[in-house]
């Protein structure tokens, strides 16, 4: 059966981990279900269109399957996005693809992308990862003015906006990574300094490229990434995380620091990350269970392999 979604607000409606959807088999509105009275369900079948290609039957049975988990992985797939990443790979085979991964601070970025390359590896496929973070601009003269890290960010600094990152930069690195040229990518220091110098970081171009951090669809940058993916989480589950991971990150800090750091990140998000939803290809729930997490994933590797295999035997 094929899936499509319901055209919705994303930014107002995704606010709380997916549940169990209830599907019908007809093209009339979705009906709706789920323990959150106000959380709307996202997907419905439709008749299965016979024109589908092998790797978007695949990809949407995943996407299927996952439905019946309690907690599903998926919360949300773009009508088209599978059309999208195959016409890319007909149209510019030479091409890398892009993919960016976004959502709030401590949503499950890194950790998923981690797991995702991972399972590539695995199947013998290699990716380039570069992490938007890096690319922040360099902070270390307001810092040094404003005494510490922390005070910078108490005085209203938002670390987290567009303008505080080299997104032309990045766009520029992602664009040549894909026409397969090495580049070197800054290195955010993290040491409480604000450094973030250049031409750091050799990396070198994949078939398969992926960003992830805070600014992987902030303006220039999505407009070159193919596939845009937003991690999304219970925001009670976000604070355990953030708190959780802070001592490691920031061990001089107190828990008073750390407690500001999240809400003035949190602010942030709220105003600069949480719009990215509506431009999203791809919506996941990083509060699902590690194994409805490690199957969808596995089987989009698979999914990916499959792929390759076929275009090479066509090119062959």
């Amino acid at each position: 059966m094929r899936i499509s979604p319901i055209n919705l607000n994303l930014q107002n409606n995704i606010t709380k981990p997916a549940v169990r959807r209830a599907f019908n088999n007809t093209t009339s509105e979705p009906k709706f279900t789920g323990r959150y009275s106000s959380y709307p369900d996202i997907y419905y079948i439709q008749p299965k269109d016979p024109d589908k290609t092998p790797f978007q039957e695949d990809f949407e049975n995943l996407v299927e399957k996952d439905s019946k988990n309690a907690e599903p992985f998926v919360q949300y797939i773009k009508n088209g996005f599978t059309e999208k990443i195959e016409k890319k790979l007909e149209k510019h085979p030479e091409q890398g693809i892009i993919i960016g991964i976004t959502g709030k601070s401590a949503a499950g970025k890194t950790t998923l992308t981690e797991k995702f390359v991972e399972k590539l590896k695995e199947k013998g496929i290699d990716v380039t990862v570069i992490n938007a973070d890096q690319y922040f601009e360099d902070t270390s003269e307001l810092v040094k003015k404003a005494g510490s890290f922390p005070n910078l960010i108490a005085s209203g600094y938002e670390f987290d906006a567009p303008d505080n990152f080299r997104l032309d930069l990045l766009a520029l690195h992602l664009v040549k990574l894909s026409d397969g040229k090495t580049v070197k990518s800054p290195r955010y220091l993290g040491d409480g300094t604000g450094r973030c110098p250049i031409n750091m970081d050799k990396k070198n171009p994949q078939k398969i490229i992926i960003v992830e951090g805070l600014a992987a669809h902030y303006p220039s940058v999505r407009d070159v990434v193919d596939a845009k993916v937003f991690i999304n989480i219970d925001e009670n589950l976000r604070k355990q995380r953030f708190v959780e991971r802070a001592p490691w990150r920031h061990p001089d800090w107190t828990y008073n620091q750390i407690i500001s750091q999240y809400n003035e990140t949190t602010k942030a998000a709220d105003k600069y990350i949480l719009p990215q939803l509506n431009g999203a290809d791809v919506v996941l729930n990083s509060g699902a269970d590690y194994e409805t997490i490690d199957k969808f994933i596995d089987g989009v590797a698979d999914t990916i392999l499959d792929l390759r295999k076929s275009r090479s035997q066509k090119s062959n």
